[in-house]
């Protein structure tokens, strides 16, 4: 009867730890989804700024236009806690982040000021992640730099 109940305590705690692990791991993948998503984004605007003639912040510091070498205008910005990408006169906007990802903050503060403007720009993005198999929720916090390559010459 003693050798019956310890082993169902055994078997109890046994449970209790798999279950803890399976937990973490789950935990883990949807941390790993959120941030390729995040970082794909992210990637895919950093490359259009980079070849930006200027950088503009619109809706206080919480999203940015830009000016590409061909004239083409695009407005980086975050609405309904997702981030879109528009291109102005354009009525279409991209979504640029998953369903799962919800941004809570963005901020993309232009700095270097040269003759034409900032050729520098500070992007951070702060958020969560929400899916329905992932009970706590994961957050993060993004920052990077986007500095232009067209940058003004001396003549």
């Amino acid at each position: 009867m003693v050798s019956v109940a310890l082993f169902t305590i055994v078997v109890t705690i046994s449970m209790g730890a798999l279950l803890t692990i399976v937990d973490t791991n789950r935990k883990a993948q949807t941390l790993q989804l959120v941030m390729n998503n995040l970082n794909f984004a992210i990637e895919s605007m950093v490359r259009e700024m980079r070849e930006a003639t200027s950088f503009t912040s619109i809706n206080g510091q919480s999203g940015v236009k830009i000016v590409k070498t061909n004239g083409q205008t695009i407005e980086f910005f975050t609405e309904d806690n997702i981030l879109y990408r528009k291109e102005v006169g354009k009525d279409l906007k991209e979504q640029l982040t998953a369903d799962g990802i919800l941004i809570d903050k963005t901020i993309f503060q232009p700095s270097g000021d040269l003759l034409d403007g900032p050729d520098r720009l500070l992007i951070i993005v702060k958020g969560h992640s929400v899916t329905t198999k992932d009970t706590t929720g994961s957050t993060f916090s993004i920052q990077t730099t986007v500095a232009k390559r067209n940058k003004p010459r001396a003549n």
